[in-house]
């Protein structure tokens, strides 16, 4: 019942979007426009406060121009005819994603227990796991042009995580075993690109890793990529906001949970989603003050993913804001009011 009620659920957003039309004073719809303006004051002020005027007015016009509802989006066929595949980037959370689809969704999964089809896994042997009818979702460290050449239709779904953060997790994973510093990991991947070697013998390479895995190229446009993201993913989930955007997922596949998810209900964000918590607490494991010239670089590294963090998590508060209107429970003002997980003082 729960899985035929997702597909229904998922099912129903896929109508024609209604065209917006200017709103004028005193007509019936003149208070759903005042709701929607309060809660675009609140997605302003986060973005001011998180990010500063210039990106702040970047995602706002981008928002202006994606005139389509978050949740619903021409590409999208019936859901009965997809599976859900997760696309993981490392680092951001998505073991604890796997395993939240496969225990809490209950969603049947494709690659043997828990979900996960690791890197021993083939691509034929993918390709026969997804010929079982009765799977429905596939999770695994991939790139896009992969997941684009496995059979069938499937429903994207990804974490994208603030970059500053994301690189300093990635050079924590391989700490003390193929380097001993922030700075000899650095220096390794500035060698790695000047002598043009594919590989990186010093762990992950950190030149936009999050955009090598989610684009189809590395050269698209800043403006292109925030339409391409929402024309080719059913949702993005923003790591730094775990708990908030597992509700978010929720929401899409139907088994959305008013006392689960609601910053009014008390130990909400504690105790509601398994797993909501374990990514947080894991990728807030470590501490560091990068130096002037070490941000200045991680930056210089991270331009395409800093835009898909930016666009996933303006997709984010848009989503939350429309779960907001259809469930009666509040989401965005705990989101302003939490902390970002992980705080890492070189961004703040």
């Amino acid at each position: 019942m729960q899985q035929e009620g997702r597909k229904q659920h998922l099912q129903s957003h896929n109508a024609p979007v209604a065209v917006r039309q200017p709103s004028q004073a005193a007509t019936p719809g003149s208070m759903e426009a005042r709701g929607k303006a309060r809660s675009t004051g609140v997605i302003i002020a986060f973005l001011l406060a998180s990010f500063g005027t210039m990106v702040c007015l970047r995602l706002l016009f981008t928002q202006l121009l994606g005139e389509e509802s978050v949740v619903t989006s021409e590409w999208q066929k019936s859901f009965s005819t997809k599976k859900i595949c997760h696309l993981h980037v490392p680092k951001t959370g998505g073991t604890s994603l796997s395993q939240y689809l496969y225990s809490h969704t209950k969603l049947r999964a494709c690659c043997p227990h828990p979900g996960y089809c690791t890197k021993f896994h083939s691509r034929s042997d993918i390709q026969r796991f997804l010929i079982n009818p009765d799977c429905e979702f596939v999770s695994g460290e991939w790139n896009l042009s992969f997941v684009h050449s496995l059979p069938g239709y499937m429903e994207l779904v990804t974490f994208a995580r603030k970059p500053s953060s994301h690189v300093l997790s990635m050079i924590f994973h391989f700490m003390n075993s193929r380097y001993n510093t922030v700075q000899e990991k650095l220096d390794a991947q500035l060698a790695m690109e000047r002598n043009k070697n594919r590989g990186s013998p010093h762990g992950y390479n950190l030149r936009n890793s999050q955009a090598s895995r989610l684009l189809p190229r590395l050269n698209m446009s800043l403006t292109e990529i925030p339409f391409f993201l929402q024309k080719t993913y059913f949702f993005i989930g923003i790591t730094d906001y775990y708990w908030h955007s597992l509700c978010a997922l929720d929401f899409l596949l139907g088994i959305f949970n008013t006392t689960s998810c609601d910053c009014d209900v008390q130990n909400s964000m504690k105790e509601g989603i398994p797993h909501a918590n374990n990514a947080a607490r894991h990728t807030d494991k470590y501490k560091y003050n990068y130096t002037l010239d070490q941000l200045s670089l991680v930056l210089s590294m991270t331009d395409l993913d800093e835009v898909i963090y930016s666009a996933s998590l303006l997709r984010l508060i848009s989503l939350l804001g429309e779960v907001e209107e259809k469930k009666g429970v509040t989401l965005l003002s705990c989101l302003v009011s939490q902390p970002q997980q992980p705080l890492h003082r070189a961004y703040s």
